[in-house]
């Protein structure tokens, strides 16, 4: 191709749908019970500031409630994948201009949670409870330079609960959204 603008859109196409072929394949894998999720004992706390420090360097607080918390039990490929989209989707949708993400990491005896809000536009409340759904899209009139294709959530989904966990999402409009992760220890 000798025109540079139709062959680097064209190569972004191409990197869009490798994603979600990607992504597609990754649920399709947790389904398979042999090995679907690796058990190791991973620490959440150092997993989270890494992928912060990567996609948000300088864009986010992290903040622990009392003493670090004990490992999880996970796959911490899978656990990278989850976090590193949540961010990113924080980092999409808050102003550069604005506050800084919001990344709270508590626990308890039985579980580590970690809540990532953003101070951007939100989501409506009616489009709420379906953000976790594949292919669902908030925006439906977002533009191309804002993609996604609604697997993102869904896969963060998908590997929170391989993980005997829970995922959930609380949002205002015009404040922001707050994504809750809750991943059992041990």
């Amino acid at each position: 191709m000798t025109d540079a603008r139709a062959r680097d859109g064209l190569l972004e196409d191409v990197r869009v749908l490798e994603g979600m072929v990607n992504e597609l394949l990754e649920t399709e894998r947790l389904d398979r019970a042999p090995g679907s999720v690796v058990r190791e004992p991973v620490d959440l706390p150092a997993l989270v500031r890494a992928q912060a420090g990567i996609i948000a360097p300088g864009r986010h607080v992290i903040s622990l409630e009392g003493d670090d918390p004990p490992p999880v039990t996970g796959d911490r490929a899978r656990l990278e994948t989850v976090f590193r989209n949540i961010i990113e989707n924080a980092v999409k949708f808050s102003p550069a201009d604005g506050a800084p993400i919001s990344i709270e990491i508590s626990h308890g005896a039985a579980a580590v949670t970690v809540r990532v809000r953003d101070h951007g536009e939100g989501i409506a409340q009616e489009d709420v409870p379906y953000i976790f759904e594949p292919f669902y899209r908030a925006d439906r009139a977002r533009s191309h330079a804002r993609a996604g294709y609604g697997l993102g959530l869904y896969l963060c989904k998908r590997i929170v609960e391989a993980h005997g966990g829970t995922i959930e999402a609380r949002s205002v409009p015009g404040e922001g959204t707050t994504i809750s992760v809750r991943v059992p220890v041990g």
